[in-house]
């Protein structure tokens, strides 16, 4: 399925190419990643693809909502035996809530209102042998049990849990504080097995615990190695074979990326407006942005010119479960469109970009009449270097303080200031009305 939505990208890329001189490159280079896919689709899932069956991720447990495709809780897959396998099929459209399961509302019951375990329906289903996994004889063996939960709750409100998973200190073995879960098709996490674990960090609302990654889904799979092709060729990549941009999602932090974008994020939270609102982030590449404005309360619209990108852009999105719109293509066309038209922008984001459009008269007209078209009160500005070889034979190749002279001639926008400096070199201006 990937690959077909990656060749319709492809000739739609393709189909755009006269006029613009950028497209022809690009298509070629994503034309050559698409061959890397074709080759990896059905080839080894294991260390080509960076997969570690033993390592642990730092995981919010809200994220665990849904049980892999077993209404009764117990595990769906092996933790040793099928660990780090890959698995087509419909395992993955789950429908029955971690939160529902007895034990689950039990633990909850017990820390939320210190209720006595005898009164919960998971110690009446386990005495009646409802509750298979416990495994209990007798109600003193039962009673114990419920204890050895008791000592893993307080533990994890002292926080004495380990990080890696594994025995708790001073609690029985049988009782580790390791998480199991599946990643389904579109890269959301499946509860697996860790029951006990899983019931105390959500009754605790703990921010991160220690899981690993059983199974994954063959869609998610092909994703996966759709990012690491993506990775060595076409506008998501570096000359160093890294992404560009930090892909957000938990399961794609061992593909390289060139830039984590923390910094300028953070520069860029600090010069805005704290309420909220319309942002849009021009050159969005893989989303970054949007995902962690989004969780400031901010309403995201994403442009990339690139559709590959674009599309690897929005699986993240949805993998995250994120709202904000990825929109594809050239943002002289698609700012004249819905759902972009008309709009006012409490903040812009304008991170290393504008200086594509310098490059040739045409586009440096375009973006002179789109800036007196923009209604925005805050833009988040990084400048390209104009010494950089890139510049060198373009229509206008504006230094530092030029740029930002241009923009704030050409728009509504009056003031700036220099609120960062990145590692390598370039500066984040705030630019306001």
């Amino acid at each position: 399925m990937m690959l077909k939505e990656i060749k319709r990208a492809a000739r739609s890329t393709v189909r755009r190419l006269p006029g613009e001189g950028r497209a022809l490159t690009n298509a070629y280079k994503q034309l050559v990643v698409l061959r890397r896919i074709a080759a990896t689709k059905l080839g080894a899932y294991g260390a080509a693809s960076g997969i570690d069956p033993g390592r642990v991720y730092a995981l919010d447990p809200a994220r665990i909502g849904l049980v892999t495709n077993n209404a009764t809780g117990q595990r769906a897959f092996d933790p040793r035996a099928e660990r780090g396998k890959v698995y087509g099929g419909h395992w993955d459209r789950a429908t029955q809530r971690f939160d529902d399961l007895p034990l689950a509302k039990a633990i909850r019951q017990r820390v939320s209102a210190e209720a006595d375990w005898s009164k919960t329906e998971y110690y009446a289903g386990a005495l009646a042998g409802a509750e298979a996994d416990v495994g209990l004889r007798s109600r003193a063996q039962l009673d114990e049990h419920c204890e050895h939960l008791d000592r893993l709750i307080a533990a994890a409100r002292a926080g004495a849990l380990p990080t890696d998973g594994g025995a708790v200190s001073g609690a029985d073995e049988r009782y580790p504080f390791e998480i199991g879960v599946n990643i389904d098709r579109d890269g959301r996490y499946l509860f697996n097995d860790g029951t006990y674990a899983l019931g105390v960090a959500k009754a605790l609302r703990l921010p991160q615990v220690p899981v690993k990654v059983r199974v994954r889904h063959r869609q998610w799979m092909e994703f996966r190695n759709f990012m690491w092709s993506l990775s060595k060729g076409g506008g998501a990549a570096t000359r160093a074979a890294h992404l560009y941009q930090n892909p957000v999602h938990p399961d794609l932090q061992d593909i390289p990326a060139a830039h984590s974008c923390e910094d300028r994020f953070e520069a860029a939270r600090h010069a805005v407006p704290r309420r909220g609102g319309q942002l849009l982030d021009i050159g969005a590449n893989l989303g970054y942005f949007c995902h962690r404005f989004e969780e400031l309360g901010y309403t995201c619209y994403a442009v990339e010119y690139e559709p590959l990108i674009a599309r690897a852009a929005d699986r993240i999105r949805i993998a995250e479960d994120k709202k904000f719109k990825v929109i594809t293509g050239d943002l002289f066309a698609v700012a004249d469109n819905e759902p972009l038209r008309g709009k006012h922008w409490e903040v812009v984001l304008a991170f290393n970009i504008f200086h594509h459009f310098l490059k040739h008269k045409a586009l440096h007209d375009k973006l002179v009449a789109w800036l007196k078209d923009l209604s925005v009160d805050v833009m988040i500005f990084e400048p390209h270097r104009s010494g950089e070889r890139q510049m060198g034979g373009a229509y206008a190749n504006y230094d530092e303080p030029g740029f930002v002279d241009f923009i704030l001639s050409n728009s509504m926008l009056q003031r700036s200031e220099l609120v960062h400096r990145c590692g390598d070199g370039r500066p984040v201006y705030k630019l306001w009305r």
